[in-house]
């Protein structure tokens, strides 16, 4: 392969991981449908009823959408099924998830950004709550 045809192909690579990149992103995704909103709260994994990843803040909960790749950033997705307490950029996908044991919708969201304050980590069999000294962003 001539030096030409190989900076071509990296150059195109490039341009097709930068496009990749871009529909990861929540709030240019073109499902979004409002403004997006910063939510104060905790992040946790369900089981049972999707959705599978939702935010509790005071009583409000916010469902994360969608579930075939849980829209959220890959620490948060890492961590699975510890939870976070943080901040949270959330973006309206204008849709709405019905549960079978609740009268309550949960509107669902996707995350643009997370600002992670506490996380959920495991001391032999027992979960506990741990500080971070520096808040983690994620996009």
């Amino acid at each position: 392969m001539s030096t030409r045809s190989l900076a071509f192909l990296l150059t195109l690579t490039l341009i097709c991981n930068d496009a990749v990149a871009a529909t990861k992103r929540c709030e240019r995704s073109a499902l979004v449908q409002g403004p997006c909103i910063e939510v104060s709260g905790m992040l946790k994994w369900w089981h049972n009823w999707p959705p599978f990843l939702r935010i509790e803040s005071d009583s409000i909960i916010y469902g994360i959408w969608p579930p075939e790749h849980e829209n959220a950033p890959e620490m948060i997705r890492d961590i699975r099924p510890l939870s976070t307490r943080g901040t949270y950029l959330l973006c309206p996908l204008n849709k709405v998830a019905t549960l079978p044991y609740d009268q309550r919708s949960i509107e669902l969201y996707c995350i643009e950004r997370a600002t992670i304050k506490e996380r959920e980590t495991k001391l032999g069999r027992k979960v506990v709550w741990s500080r971070l000294r520096t808040p983690m962003v994620l996009y």
